[in-house]
């Protein structure tokens, strides 16, 4: 086994050079031979004929034991290694012998192998960083997913009540404005306000004032079914989305949500109940020559400001065929800070 390692390091070219001197010098001394036998006897006989073939088959011989005997199998392990390449499996030629001294002394098949080999881990170590590196992009896009998700949440919610925002809801009213104009369904629009909010926070503090921003706004919320839409969209203005309401339904919802506020207790830092009232300005929209947001807005908006100059607790609903009429008077006193 040792002498065929040493001859499988030999280098190729000295081992051709070789193969090719014995196939020229084998062929000439069996001519040598043969024209020794016909010193002997003049005549063309078949010692001639026996020697030329001798020397072809001889030349056949020696290349065919050269190239399969040395060559085919370094050849075989090569492409064997590609294969285990293109599967993915590296490593075909772990065990391979010292390189040589001088690079110019070793064998050509060796040092291809070698060479084959230190680029397969290469490659494999790239591979391995390509999956860390994707691994990696992967949990970053995610995070990032996840970063925008938020700030997509936050863009559209309102950090004290945590309703929806004012951009959000216009834009949502746009939307069902546009859905509308292609199924032909009404869309109601109620905005509360609510009344002398700034006596609370000027007899009870900002903080009070917050703190009944937050409970009405939880207040407002359990008055509503699924699928209506609440928004803050000012500092004491609310705005409720109703698709497929008519007017009795919008004057209804309107009329449910004002009294759950009026009944609501609140109470400051000392336990005190404080009670608190709102207006609200209601309108539909179902024709298709009043299908635009701003058109509801603005009914709604004409609706509101009409109760707040009645007296406020008030509720007014705003046709645009019959134009404004009151839904809900003055039910009681308005809240304490009033006074």
């Amino acid at each position: 086994m040792k002498i065929i390692n040493r001859i499988n390091e030999i280098k190729i070219t000295a081992i051709l050079r070789t193969s090719l001197l014995a196939a020229a010098l084998i062929p000439l001394m069996v001519m040598i031979i043969a024209s020794g036998a016909l010193l002997f006897d003049n005549r063309f006989n078949w010692v001639m004929v026996l020697g030329i073939f001798t020397a072809l088959f001889m030349s056949w011989l020696l290349s065919a034991l050269v190239v399969n005997g040395l060559f085919k199998g370094a050849i075989i392990k090569l492409q064997d290694f590609c294969a285990q390449v293109k599967r993915g499996v590296y490593g075909g030629f772990d065990e391979l012998p010292n390189q040589g001294w001088f690079n110019s002394e070793e064998n050509e098949f060796i040092s291809l192998m070698r060479d084959m080999n230190w680029m397969a881990h290469l490659i494999q170590k790239r591979e391995q960083e390509l999956r860390a590196s994707i691994t990696s992009l992967r949990a970053t896009q995610d995070e990032l997913e996840k970063n925008n998700a938020f700030l997509a949440e936050m863009a559209m919610t309102d950090p004290l009540t945590c309703l929806y925002n004012r951009r959000y809801f216009f834009d949502h009213l746009e939307k069902e404005c546009a859905h509308m104009n292609r199924r032909t369904k009404s869309i109601a629009l109620i905005i509360l306000d609510i009344d002398h909010f700034k006596l609370v926070n000027d007899k009870y503090g900002h903080q009070i004032g917050d703190t009944v921003l937050n409970e009405l706004s939880r207040v407002v919320e359990k008055a509503l079914r699924s699928g209506e839409i609440l928004a803050r969209i000012g500092g004491e203005e609310f705005g409720v989305l109703i698709p497929d309401a008519d007017p009795n339904d919008a004057a209804n919802i309107a009329l449910r949500i004002c009294r759950e506020v009026r009944e609501h207790v609140f109470k400051d830092d000392g336990e005190q109940a404080l009670k608190v009232t709102c207006s609200a300005g209601v309108t539909t929209i179902d024709e298709p020559s009043f299908r635009t947001a701003d058109t509801l807005y603005k009914q709604a908006d004409i609706a509101l400001y009409a109760a707040k100059e009645a007296g406020r607790n008030r509720i007014y609903l705003y046709d645009h065929q019959h134009g404004l009429a009151e839904i809900m008077k003055n039910e009681g006193e308005n809240f304490n800070a009033a006074r």
